[in-house]
């Protein structure tokens, strides 16, 4: 049972290593050559800044369509996609408030383009393959591992996912290190515990993205940060 459970957590942390170096990889080259679309003029080039996010997030893409594949019928209920009777209200909830914000700035800021952007962007570029990815895939990939590993080993990976942001996707310093360790890692674990506790409590994985996409959006907007800037 002991070397399962080992396999079951280093075959997360491979692949959670693999997709992130990935990605990570894509938005280095990308900045390198200078193929990054102009984020501040989402209206003319909205479709080039899609695809470039779709590329970006390819890697968990294709282990999404690889575990669809394997898991077939299966895939909805194993993932917790599935919305019940009991975690209609809380995906209610979650969603009228996501909806609120995205209405508020709408109303608050004159470029409604890049609103419905950043919007867009939270949901469904970074919460839904974030979550479905660490909530989902890792949780099921320790399937029948005691609850500490399902909590804290994806969510460790959660947030050393972030140290290539926190670098501003720049060189990791030294000091990047120091920075990420002492004032972000934490942080991010213990989000990472809280969005898969929601996603327990209320029986589906749709209350931690929208959850997760609520934290962003809000926090884009009341750092009065530029729509469309990030």
């Amino acid at each position: 049972m002991k070397k399962t459970t080992t396999k079951r957590i280093l075959s997360v942390i491979f692949l959670s290593c693999i997709e992130m170096s990935i990605i990570a990889k894509f938005i280095y080259t990308s900045n390198h050559y200078n193929i990054v679309p102009n984020f501040e003029n989402l209206a003319v080039q909205l479709l080039a800044t899609i695809l470039y996010n779709i590329i970006i997030i390819s890697p968990r893409i294709i282990i999404f369509i690889i575990l669809y594949l394997y898991l077939k019928q299966d895939f909805k209920t194993e993932m917790m996609l599935q919305i019940k009777n009991e975690s209609k209200k809380f995906v209610f909830i979650v969603g009228g408030i996501y909806s609120f914000i995205i209405i508020f700035s709408l109303f608050t800021n004159s470029d409604k383009i890049s609103v419905l952007w950043n919007a867009f962007y939270y949901l469904f570029i970074i919460a839904l393959p974030e979550e479905l990815f660490f909530r989902g895939v890792c949780p099921y990939l320790l399937k029948n591992c005691n609850k500490y590993s399902i909590y804290f080993v994806p969510n460790i990976m959660f947030a050393f996912s972030h140290i290539f942001a926190i670098s501003g996707f720049g060189t990791i310093t030294l000091n990047t290190i120091y920075v990420f360790f002492t004032f972000y890692f934490l942080q991010y674990i213990l989000f990472g515990v809280l969005v898969q506790w929601l996603k327990m409590k209320t029986r589906t994985l749709w209350t931690s993205i929208l959850f997760h996409a609520i934290l962003d959006f809000f926090i884009l907007f009341s750092m009065n940060f530029p729509f469309g800037s990030t």
